[in-house]
Order: C-alpha cells, then sequence, then structure tokens
C-alpha cells in the first residue's frame, strides 16, 4: 500500500515538474522575441555606431580588429554586408551576398551614411530570437527530463526487484499447500481401493453382464450387414451414369464469327480516325512557354493569376506582399551582355524567376512574398543604386505598393504600384515612389460599412 501511494505521488511530481519546464521554456523565448523587435534596432544602431567612428579614425591599419568590434557577437545576425564606395568590404557568412528572407525570428536593416570620405552601406539581418537562446533552454529542459527520467528507470527496477522477491515467497508457499494436499488425495485413494478389494461380486451380476454383452454383440452385426449392402447399391448407380454427349449448335457457330468480322472491323474504324493535333497545338498569338527568352522572366499575361494567388496565400498565412514595378527607359537598346546581367541583379533581389514578369515595353513587374512596405524601401533604394550601373545613360523609376492589412485584388494593387511608378516619372528628384495604405483608416472603413 505504502509502495502504490509512493509511486502515485512521484509520477504527479514528476509530470508537474515536466510541464512546469516546458512552461518556463516556452514563456521565456515568448518574452525575448517579444522584446527581440527593439533589442535587435538597438542592436543594428549601436554597430553601424561603431563602424562610423572606426572609420573616421586615422588608424585604419587595424580596421578588421575594428569590425569585429564594432559588431560584437556574431550569435546575434544571420547576415551582414558592409559597403564601403560600392565595394564590398566585409561579408557574413561568406557564402551569401544577399539577405535571405526574413522570417519570424529576425528582421533586415539597411543604412547608408559617411564615415569621413567614405560612403558607407550596412545590410544586416538581426535575429530577434537567436538560435543560442533557443539552444540555451532547450539545453535546460533536456537537462531537467534527462535527471528525472533517469529516476524514474531506476525507480522502475528498484520495484521491479521487489515485486519478483514477493512473488518468490508467494511461489513457496504455494508449493507447500500442494504438498499437503497430494497426501491427502493418497490416503484417500489408498482408502477406496480398499473398499473396492473387500467387496464381492454376486454370481447374478456376473449372469446379468454376460446377456447385456451378448445383446451389444448381435446388433453390431446387424448394423455392419445394412451398411455393406448401400454401399453396393452406390457403387452399381455410378457406374450406371455416363457423360452426357454435347451436340454442336450451327447457328450459334455463326453469330461467333459474325462477332468476330465485327470487332475486326472497329478496330480498323479506330485506326483510320484522324486526330485534331492542330487544336492541341499553342497558338502563335499567345506566348510560347512559361518564360521569355529574351530575359527568362514571366510572360505579362501571367501577372495578374500568380499575383492573385499570392495574394490569397499572404492572406491564409498572415504574410505581407509587396509588388514592385521598375522601368528601365533605354531597355530595349541595352545590349545583351548587359540585359543579362540587368535580369541577373532582379533575381539576386527576388530570389525566384517565376515571380519577376516582363510588363509592357521596358517594365518589369516584381512580387516579394513576406515583406512589407518598410523592408521594401530600402530594397527598391539599393536595386536602383546597382541598376543604374548597368543601365547608364538611361533612367530607372521604381514604384511599389504592399497589401498590408487589405483584402484587394491584383488590379487594385497592380494600379497603385503603377500610379506611384508613374509619379516617381514625374519628380526628378525621387525616383522612387512607395504607395502607403493607412491601416487605421481601412479598418474603420470596414467596420463602418
Amino acid at each position: 500500500m505504502k509502495k502504490k501511494i509512493f509511486v502515485t505521488v512521484y509520477s504527479i511530481l514528476v509530470s508537474i515538474i515536466f510541464l512546469g519546464t516546458i512552461i518556463f521554456s516556452g514563456v521565456s523565448l515568448y518574452s525575448k522575441n517579444s522584446k527581440g523587435y527593439t533589442e535587435s534596432k538597438r542592436t543594428f544602431d549601436n554597430m553601424t555606431f561603431k563602424l562610423q567612428k572606426a572609420f573616421e579614425s586615422p588608424d585604419t591599419g587595424k580596421l578588421a580588429s575594428k569590425i569585429s568590434e564594432a559588431i560584437g557577437s556574431y550569435e546575434d545576425y544571420s547576415f551582414i554586408s558592409i559597403k564601403a564606395n560600392g565595394n564590398t568590404i566585409f561579408l557574413f557568412p561568406g557564402d551569401k551576398d544577399q539577405p535571405s528572407e526574413n522570417s519570424k525570428f529576425s528582421r533586415l536593416y539597411f543604412k547608408s551614411f559617411k564615415a569621413g570620405d567614405i560612403n558607407l552601406y550596412v545590410s544586416a539581418n538581426v535575429y530577434t530570437l537567436s538560435p543560442a537562446t533557443i539552444a540555451y533552454y532547450a539545453k535546460i529542459s533536456f537537462i531537467v527530463v534527462l535527471i528525472f527520467t533517469l529516476l524514474t528507470i531506476l525507480l522502475i527496477f528498484i520495484i521491479a526487484n521487489d515485486q519478483e522477491e514477493d512473488s518468490e515467497e508467494e511461489v513457496e508457499y504455494d508449493e507447500s499447500d500442494n504438498e499437503e494436499t497430494e497426501t491427502e488425495k493418497e490416503f484417500e485413494e489408498e482408502t477406496a481401493s480398499e473398499t473396492e478389494t473387500t467387496e464381492d461380486i454376486s454370481e447374478e451380476d456376473e449372469l446379468a453382464n454376460a446377456v447385456i454383452d451378448n445383446i451389444e454383440n448381435s446388433v453390431l452385426v446387424d448394423e455392419a450387414e445394412v451398411t455393406v449392402e448401400e454401399e453396393t447399391e452406390i457403387s452399381e448407380v455410378n457406374e450406371s451414369e455416363e457423360d452426357p454427349v454435347v451436340e454442336e449448335d450451327p447457328a450459334a457457330e455463326e453469330k461467333s464469327v459474325s462477332e468476330e468480322t465485327a470487332e475486326e472491323d472497329k478496330k480498323e474504324a479506330v485506326e483510320n480516325v484522324e486526330l485534331p493535333v492542330d487544336d492541341c497545338m499553342p497558338s502563335e498569338d499567345g506566348p510560347q512557354g512559361l518564360f521569355s527568352p529574351d530575359t527568362g522572366f514571366g510572360w505579362e499575361s501571367y501577372l495578374v493569376p500568380r499575383l492573385e494567388n499570392e495574394l490569397v496565400r499572404a492572406s491564409s498565412s498572415e504574410f505581407d506582399v509587396v509588388l514592385f514595378f521598375i522601368k528601365i527607359t533605354n531597355k530595349e537598346s541595352l545590349e545583351p551582355e548587359k540585359l543579362n546581367k540587368l535580369c541577373e541583379k532582379l533575381v539576386n533581389f527576388f530570389q525566384f524567376k517565376d515571380l519577376i514578369f516582363e510588363y509592357k515595353d521596358n517594365c518589369f513587374a516584381c512580387i516579394k512574398t513576406n515583406s512589407n512596405i518598410d523592408e521594401a524601401i530600402p530594397m527598391a533604394d539599393q536595386i536602383y543604386s546597382e541598376l543604374m550601373e548597368i543601365v547608364e545613360p538611361g533612367k530607372c523609376f521604381i514604384g511599389l505598393t504592399s497589401k498590408t492589412i487589405r483584402l484587394v485584388s491584383a488590379d487594385r494593387l497592380m494600379k497603385e504600384a503603377l500610379a506611384a511608378m508613374e509619379h516617381a516619372e514625374e519628380e526628378p528628384d525621387c525616383p522612387i515612389i512607395a504607395f502607403r495604405a493607412d491601416a487605421e483608416k481601412y479598418m474603420d472603413f470596414i467596420e463602418n460599412s
């Protein structure tokens, strides 16, 4: 009884400890992630301030060590890029030259500033919840679970040994009881045999038994004769039966021949049918294939359905979508090498060719998933600076908009981005225009309508 009480109390206590450990780790990670947005901004600002001081100092011999001191702990970043006068001087990690898309546990920051005569451009993807923090709390949970798991296994072995000892004692007790019962049975059998030997069988009983044996023997003989007669009759009936003769019907043969000829005629008719091959071939007026052979991007006719799909996906997963319209005034006159280089730059920024589409004669429509308008504006600035190195002496204009929290169609989003791009053409000092929707006014409009 005491063992059962101890086991129940111990199991309840261990369950509470396991549950408390999981809750503690989850709450700690949630609080770290909620505070991580402000901490990541503070980390990025601190890094850029130290970098500015490092480049302004006259002693540039120890520039690498000063950059490392400015960055601090690399565990806070998933990507760092530092460019001085357009040249990359620092890249972390070394296998990536572009930042990856934002996740729920990181934020992307861009900043350009001057340090003396040097123009610095810094981009970094800062963790709001770093893998090192997740590993720390996971390690704590693992150690606690491991300790109590080992204690539980040890307790199971102890209880199992105690139960085996108790069972052995019960077996010994049962064997002693069985020996006593067997001796009692032997005594009863001996007494029964003695009483049977003392009884005398009378002569009348012997005569009665003899009469009964004779009657049973006569009955058995009669039954054997009956069975023999039945078997002979059955064998004769089987021998007398013969297989029936099947006569062939000439009408049935004529039917089978006519059916075979009909099937052959059907096969010949099927082989002589001409298939409408011309109807299955793609028309010469529409786009041939999924991508344009000049740029490798999608055709303009595929833009609206793909944008509609991305808007539906963003609404279901509560992500944002940004639409870019990029106009190159001298796109048609660009040399093939420059056009290929321009297309490579766009693929590096938007990562997937099926999210970039040709639009009109000199425009590109680009879809950026899992990003908002605040993150897209610095990205547009970087796109503009890199494309202008290729398209000179032409001009580049960029218009962009985002879904935000609205339920908008693809046509509406395209109108906003095109209007922003046209407005950028009219402003000589502002080649990048972003359309920003007011989320509060939109929610008030939805609630009142």
